[in-house]
């Protein structure tokens, strides 16, 4: 990449097109919030947005009730100016769904912690935040069917079209604790505190030998953090 006229560094030609945001494990794993509300440890789905149709909170909350499961349902987020589509998201919710409006710091951080199960209904392309911050949480993800999810998630997530389809995977999960236990979730000694993001093993090797005073931490014949799953974007 070239910024103000300069000539690009082995650096940046090595990460060039590569993803570099990531998301921090939640800062506040407590219980008095979701204590408040009278929900338990993994015994909730969790969706958080804007309420607003791009978001499809609708077909959530269908795939919620399609799937017939008697677990509360807990919908994160607000929207000023759409009062009539969150009147209808109201009266055509399941009868435990839980609306808790804007939620910010331990609000958000704690509900995400202990959801196990989190949907991702956004039909809109790219990568959405909320989905990175869900998947540092460590949580099972049902995400929308599209190709910008694909690419965040590959195999650590399952994926839907319909609220059909959606409601027959939280129905699945539900029934079997294990299928709520992502693949991709890692070791609590290796996450480092935060979702590590993969960077290419075979661009990096050449930016590091290329800047004074680093080492390739390849030629030891092991990767850096090696025996920690990567997260391949």
């Amino acid at each position: 990449m070239r910024i103000g006229g300069a000539q690009p560094t082995a650096a940046d030609l090595a990460f060039q097109g590569r993803p570099s945001y990531g998301a921090d494990t939640p800062a506040d794993r407590g219980t008095e919030i979701r204590e408040r509300v009278g929900l338990k440890p993994g015994g909730y789905v969790l969706w958080v947005g804007r309420l607003v149709p791009e978001n499809a909170p609708d077909q959530f909350l269908e795939g919620v009730r399609l799937s017939g499961i008697d677990a509360p349902t807990v919908v994160v987020g607000d929207a000023t100016y759409q009062d009539e589509y969150k009147q209808a998201l109201r009266a055509n919710a399941p009868a435990n769904a839980i609306f808790t409006g804007y939620q910010f710091g331990s609000a958000y951080h704690q509900p995400s912690a202990h959801a196990d199960l989190y949907v991702l209904a956004a039909g809109v392309e790219g990568t959405h935040p909320v989905l990175v911050e869900q998947m540092a949480a460590g949580n099972a993800i049902l995400a929308r069917e599209t190709a910008s999810n694909y690419e965040v998630l590959d195999d650590a997530g399952l994926f839907w079209s319909t609220p059909a389809e959606l409601g027959q995977l939280i129905r699945e999960a539900w029934s079997d604790s294990e299928r709520r236990k992502p693949p991709w979730r890692l070791r609590p000694a290796a996450r480092f505190g935060a979702l590590q993001l993969e960077i290419s093993n075979h661009a990096l090797p050449g930016a590091l030998r290329a800047l004074p005073g680093l080492t390739d931490p390849w030629k030891s014949g092991r990767a850096p953090d090696e025996g920690a799953p990567p997260l391949t974007l």
